[in-house]
């Protein structure tokens, strides 16, 4: 997926590059196929929601030129992928992530503590 992004021009940054390589990105998905899972299209993850399509978590990654070390608000955790890639480029930084959506965010949370991703999610309700 990652070499396909590459060769289309939606990957400009080698760490956005390889931080997209270390995630992966079926554990997020586990309801579908990995063939499903790789598609670059949003797909849905529950509760209304979609999980952006790879070119755009690719595409803002490298549009925030991350570096290591930098601690990172992200607003709408969802499955939790992009704060998974996130979390992967600002390797040594932090990444805190909010949801409103109390069982996104319990299980983002869950999947990002197996993979061991320093990630901290919160539930907030907007409003």
């Amino acid at each position: 997926m990652v070499d396909q992004l590459e060769d289309g021009g939606h990957v400009e940054r080698p760490s956005t590059a390889a931080a997209l390589r270390a995630v992966p990105q079926h554990v997020f998905r586990p309801d579908v196929s990995v063939a499903t899972t790789y598609a670059d299209q949003p797909q849905p993850i529950g509760d209304g929601q979609t999980v952006s399509a790879p070119h755009a978590v690719a595409w803002i990654i490298d549009e925030l030129a991350l570096s290591p070390g930098d601690h990172i608000l992200e607003v709408g955790t969802g499955c939790g992928y992009h704060a998974a890639v996130t979390a992967a480029v600002v390797d040594d930084g932090r990444v805190w992530s909010v949801e409103c959506r109390g069982s996104l965010a319990g299980t983002a949370r869950e999947r990002l503590s197996r993979l061991g991703c320093d990630v901290s999610v919160r539930h907030s309700l907007s409003g």
